[in-house]
């Protein structure tokens, strides 16, 4: 395979495919990580799936620290099959790139449509959803407040744009400070309940896989997959990067170990805050918010500190997802996957300005959409007398479909990679990894499939028509003439701007 490396050529920002400086360093690319991840995010409102409130109905209960722990392990062999390729390839395409040196171009593309695709909706634009309308009940609900979500979700959007054209270091730095002072903030209170022994004191049950079930703990960290999904997108920022085949691998291991730390303290906290309780803890909804506003742990007041800063992890999260997606759009456009224009980056910042365009219409269109159809879907709940909050079912069934083709890709590269780098790595740790790598991401697979109830099970199908898709398109090029017959995506030509990453043919 190629060791063939900077998909960045000379040239002038603004041109098709250039974008800035090589400036970055290892603190940006570990928040690029970070952000996307949204540690804040993650245990305000999947933690309870792990403990048991999923769709199946079985989760690791008390046990959640463990199955914390064994997503965390499984995660990090995953990171060790992108790592391998990410000191070979530095291109802003990443998983995308990684694949179609592995497999050829025409899987590259399959994979490529099916990640950024999954980046586009499940991510970049359902996130500043969800943000928006908790923000919106919050200000209304505590402040009398009472402005739109939708009307929030177009300002969030327009923000975003801003910050992630000025430039990929400020995108970075405003991820890190967001990042940083949530998660400490929320590390600190957890530590709180520690320190104060939880509703009971404090207990080594959540350490011990006898509080679980065997079968329990495995669901919990199917489900626990999720806390670190977007690790990964710190390769994205490969051609920005100084060192990239020193900081990304780097980045991708500190990003989980730091990130697996910290949900550790945080599920442990939880879990003797509600007394060692599972099922108090898998129904409370957000554990975090319901802690905080517990008077033997905080108050009213802190509960509303803590939403407040959900939403400003919510930001980052975005801004992470607007940085990796929009560097993944630049990609296939410069591959001629997607139109040319997606190509094109800003002339003074050297961002992907018209791909953040893209991401921002597809993010107003979906939000003015969900406000004019009343919610889109159905917001029925239980009890007849509640309905949902208008911006919640289709955020529900796109955070749904973003991890799930984002988990069939890793999949896909922990399969391929045990191939294609079998004759030029270490043979037992890549068996160990790949292996362990695709376990993971075939039970993340299952657990978001297994069980799903109405319309989430209408996201299984849909996600086999889009690779479908994506495998039609991938026919069409060849048959245009944009595959060559080896498989190789042909590079732009040299009118066109600097070319695109230079992967050996297959």
């Amino acid at each position: 395979m190629s060791t063939e490396s900077n998909a960045s050529a000379s040239g002038t920002p603004g041109t098709h495919g250039q974008l800035g400086e090589s400036r970055l360093r290892l603190p940006d690319v570990v928040a690029q990580s970070f952000g996307f991840m949204g540690p804040v995010f993650g245990v305000a409102f999947l933690v309870p799936l792990i403990v048991g409130a999923g769709a199946s109905g079985q989760g690791a209960g008390v046990a959640t620290p463990v199955a914390v722990i064994i997503a965390a392990l499984g995660t990090l062999a995953l990171a060790n099959v992108i790592a391998r390729y990410a000191r070979r390839i530095d291109a802003c395409g990443a998983l995308y790139d990684y694949i179609s040196s592995a497999a050829g171009k025409r899987a590259g593309v399959v994979a490529g449509w099916a990640y950024y695709g999954a980046a586009v909706f499940g991510f970049a634009v359902s996130t500043p959803i969800i943000v928006s309308g908790t923000l919106a009940d919050w200000l209304a609900g505590e402040h009398g407040i009472h402005i739109p979500w939708w009307v929030i979700c177009i300002a969030m959007t327009a923000l975003v744009l801003v910050i992630v054209t000025v430039g990929v270091r400020f995108s970075t730095r405003a991820q890190l400070v967001l990042v940083g002072v949530s998660a400490v903030v929320v590390l600190a209170f957890s530590v709180w309940i520690i320190i104060k022994g939880g509703h009971g004191g404090n207990s080594l049950a959540p350490f011990n896989p006898g509080s679980g079930s065997l079968k329990g703990i495995l669901f919990g960290v199917v489900y626990g997959i999720a806390l670190f999904i977007g690790f990964e997108t710190a390769a994205n920022l490969a051609e920005e990067c100084e060192a990239p085949k020193v900081a990304i691998p780097r980045a991708l291991t500190l990003s989980i170990v730091a990130s697996a730390g910290y949900f550790i303290v945080c599920t442990y906290a939880q879990a003797i805050g509600f007394g060692l309780d599972a099922k108090s803890w898998a129904t409370s909804g957000a554990p975090l918010f319901v802690l905080s506003a517990d008077p033997e742990f905080g108050s009213a007041g802190l509960s509303s500190v803590m939403v407040v800063l959900v939403v400003v992890d919510g930001l980052a999260v975005t801004i992470g997802a607007w940085v990796a997606t929009t560097r993944g759009l630049l990609q296939l456009s410069r591959n001629r996957v997607l139109p040319k224009l997606l190509g094109r980056t800003n002339a003074r910042f050297g961002t992907p300005a018209n791909a953040a365009v893209f991401v921002a219409l597809a993010t107003v269109a979906t939000t003015v959409l969900i406000h004019a159809a009343h919610g889109l879907l159905s917001r029925a709940t239980a009890d007849p007398a509640v309905v949902l909050p208008e911006y919640t079912p289709v955020w529900t069934w796109l955070a749904t479909f973003g991890p799930l083709l984002f988990v069939v890709v890793y999949l896909a590269i922990s399969v391929i990679g045990l191939v294609d780098l079998w004759n030029s790595e270490n043979r037992v740790g890549l068996t160990i990894a790949c292996v362990v790598g695709a376990l993971v991401s075939a039970g993340g697979v299952y657990g978001l499939v297994y069980k799903a109830p109405h319309p989430l099970n209408f996201v299984a199908p849909v996600a086999l028509a889009w690779l479908l898709i994506g495998v039609a398109i991938a026919f069409w090029l060849k048959g245009t003439g944009r595959i060559a017959e080896d498989g190789r995506l042909f590079e732009e030509d040299a009118a066109d701007g600097p070319a695109t990453a230079k992967l050996a043919a297959t």
